[in-house]
């Protein structure tokens, strides 16, 4: 797939959560964003990364990972500074990170277009 002319797939959750969020108290792994990107890869090639909101994921019984553990996680952490902007934590290093799991496990590597675009 070409990811310059990749088309954003996005749904948007009815209700954003972000109003009941301490900025100044966030614990590491209890807040979650309102959406979530995944990205299937189907045939040798990845597909188009969906942003959807944030909820539990539906997975084929005979999905790979069930049975030979192959799968790789990504967490982005984010805060907001004193003027209200949002500041990703090293963004650079998280797709570093990914791409490095997956070399180890021998998955394909992550485009790097997609990881950024749907940030």
């Amino acid at each position: 797939m070409d990811t310059e002319a990749a088309i954003l797939d996005i749904k948007k959750t009815t209700k954003s959560r972000v109003q009941e969020v301490d900025f100044n108290n966030l614990p590491f792994g209890k807040v979650y964003s309102d959406h979530m990107m995944y990205c299937d890869y189907v045939d040798g090639e990845w597909q188009q990364p969906k942003i959807r909101p944030y909820g539990p994921m539906e997975f084929d019984p005979s999905t790979k990972v069930f049975h030979y553990g192959q799968a790789v996680f990504e967490g982005m952490k984010a805060f907001k500074d004193d003027n209200d902007k949002v500041w990703l934590f090293r963004p650079e290093r998280n797709f570093e990170r990914i791409n490095n799991s997956s070399k180890r496990l021998a998955i394909p590597e992550f485009p790097k277009e997609y990881f950024f675009e749907r940030i």
